[in-house]
């Protein structure tokens, strides 16, 4: 890639006193120049759209771990607000202190969590809430990838359907995974043909 961040114009006058030397003319390296200019700005382009796709193709990794952990029974439908706000409400009832809200009882039970209900949180009820916890954080992260994605979660309350829809989910989200990497390695090639272009203008 260092073709591509040396002095394209140091590199294009030496040109343009190669071809003064030869009876060039000096029109034909301003030409090259700009040529050079193009190639090393649109290779940059592609550089942070490849950047970007890891990104993304990191994100849909970290989904799919979350999806094979939570494929036993979990629904996972709800916003990225109720997650939060659950998220936020389950590490204080993990924390041991107050009392743990009708609500997030309800949203556990809704989405398959299996929680202790005290009325009050007992140091023996936090290794639950850490499991909630758990398994709440993973369904945020899965939840906004696959929102991104445009994949559907599971929403059945059916155990054998609701499997079925999990195995959907790690599919799909396998398949963007593999989509990402293609877009990525395309990338890849069109940054190596700006390289033999901006090497092309600046000899």
């Amino acid at each position: 890639m260092s073709q591509i961040n040396n002095s394209t114009t140091a590199a294009v006058s030496a040109a343009a006193g190669v071809s003064d030397a030869r009876g060039g003319s000096p029109d034909l390296a301003m030409g090259k120049l700009d040529l050079a200019c193009k190639s090393k700005a649109e290779a940059q382009q592609y550089i942070g759209q490849i950047e970007t796709a890891q990104a993304k193709k990191q994100d849909c990794a970290t989904a799919l771990r979350s999806a094979r952990s939570l494929r036993r029974g979990v629904r996972g439908r709800a916003t990225q607000s109720e997650y939060a706000r659950a998220v936020a409400a389950c590490k204080h009832a993990r924390a041991g202190t107050g009392s743990v809200p009708v609500w997030l009882l309800k949203f556990c039970k809704s989405h398959g969590i299996n929680v202790e209900t005290p009325t009050t949180v007992s140091d023996e009820s936090r290794d639950t809430w850490s499991d909630a916890l758990d398994m709440l954080e993973k369904m945020q992260v899965l939840n906004a990838v696959c929102d991104e994605a445009g994949i559907d979660m599971p929403v059945s309350a059916d155990k054998d359907a609701n499997r079925q829809e999990w195995e959907r989910v790690m599919v799909d989200l396998q398949n963007r995974i593999d989509s990402i990497g293609a877009e990525i390695h395309a990338k890849m090639r069109q940054i190596q043909n700006c390289i033999g272009e901006y090497d092309s203008y600046t000899q």
